[in-house]
């Protein structure tokens, strides 16, 4: 990160034209896009938000049990396939360096290799 602004830096301070202005807000842009990325990474669902679902769901299976004879076989299924696609989904959505769905900081990648062009 450092050696993003000592590469414009010297530049910025001995020129200050709207240019290169531009090239500090750019930089400037690109270090957000950076913490919002390692933020995204970083920040995780609490245990506690895991185990309400956890409970919610067993809750709505257990109540479901309760009418089971009056319920055909394929309604048997229903809930249980509905609670573990939303967990699937919602692991799947909170882990973003796994899983069905991958983001990748391209445009982080980008300008590294773009700086070691340089």
């Amino acid at each position: 990160m450092n050696a993003l602004w000592a590469a414009i830096a010297p530049e910025a301070r001995t020129r200050q034209t709207p240019t290169d202005a531009l090239v500090a807000s750019g930089m400037n842009d690109i270090l957000n896009s950076q913490g919002y990325t390692l933020a995204a990474w970083r920040n995780r669902l609490p245990v506690e938000v895991w185990m309400l679902l956890l409970l919610i769901a067993a809750g709505c299976n257990f109540l479901i049990g309760f009418g089971a004879e009056r319920l055909s076989p394929v309604t048997h299924a229903i809930l249980p396939v509905t609670a573990a696609l939303a967990f699937l989904l919602i692991a799947d959505v909170e882990g973003p360096r796994n899983g069905f769905v991958q983001v990748e900081p391209v445009n982080l990648d980008d300008i590294a290799t773009a700086m070691s062009q340089k």
